[in-house]
């Protein structure tokens, strides 16, 4: 397992165990990428690979300064830069690719049934590797996050609620949600597709964004939302974490600081809480 953070990269080869330092130590590490024998690693400063296994790296000599994310699958590299726009590459890094955006930096990229999406000022996505990209009708707007059922794509925003795609993200309708502020965090159970708020709670939808209603947790900053089976767990201003097992018709509080908390993810029995300084386990 490997993190990218602040102080470099670290690996862990016992599930989080022990961690110990794996690559560049020179510079805060934003971005991560595996893609076969070659782990790609980006700063502030520049782009790192190591083909060896992390045992060395080298400043990849590539056209841009920043690498805040990074795509990498075969032979594709997608960079994501700040308010460069998204630099692609087809021949594993010999040549780049330049795809401009106006004062916009990509935040994430995410695979999608044919085509890679971006999350910038809106959303692009591109069905040739990067070389060209589309406009699709979710634009102007800043995207804070994404999340599937596999057949619907949903995107919440700053500013104008929540997005819905039902063909692999080539076009967008609005998904409600207008009157909220911050869409911060989506999530998907079964039928029921929650979306958490700053300061104005959950939302719960069963009708893929038609109608949504309340749901709890008033007056927090609800900035991740994570599912596991039938339990949906909710951040809370990285200081509290709560859970529901009825689909947001109650909230447990199941954790309070410290840690903060940022993010969740699960494996089998485990699930891993990661935050400023530190990652949690939990099996039960």
């Amino acid at each position: 397992v490997l993190a990218a953070t602040g102080n470099g990269v670290y690996a862990s080869s016992d599930s989080g165990l022990n961690w110990s330092l794996f690559g560049p130590d020179n510079g805060g590490i934003n971005s991560i990428a595996v893609n076969g024998n070659n782990i790609y690693a980006g700063s502030f400063y520049a782009m790192y690979v190591s083909s060896d296994g992390g045992n060395s790296w080298a400043n990849d000599s590539v056209p841009f300064p920043q690498a805040n994310s990074i795509y990498a699958k075969d032979d594709v590299l997608l960079v994501g830069g700040d308010y460069y726009g998204i630099y692609s590459s087809t021949d594993n890094g010999a040549n780049w690719n330049l795809y401009e955006f106006i004062n916009s930096s990509v935040k994430t990229f995410a695979e999608y049934e044919n085509g890679i999406l971006a999350a910038a000022y809106g959303i692009y996505k591109t069905t040739n590797n990067g070389v060209n990209w589309t406009e699709t009708a979710v634009k102007n707007c800043t995207i804070m996050s994404f999340a599937t059922d596999g057949n619907n794509l949903y995107a919440g925003t700053i500013g104008k609620g929540a997005y819905l795609s039902t063909n692999n993200g080539l076009s967008w309708s609005h998904a409600g949600l207008e009157d909220m502020y911050y869409v911060w965090s989506l999530g998907v159970c079964g039928n029921y597709v929650f979306a958490g708020t700053w300061a104005q709670g959950m939302h719960v939808s069963t009708n893929k964004g038609a109608n949504w209603t309340f749901s709890g947790l008033d007056s927090l900053e609800l900035r991740k939302i994570a599912v596991n089976g039938n339990n949906v767990y909710a951040i809370a201003s990285r200081s509290r974490l709560f859970l529901s097992t009825n689909y947001g018709a109650n909230w447990t509080l199941k954790h309070s600081y410290p840690p903060y908390i940022s993010s969740l993810a699960f494996s089998g029995n485990n699930m891993y809480a990661a935050g400023d300084y530190d990652l949690s386990i939990s099996s039960d």
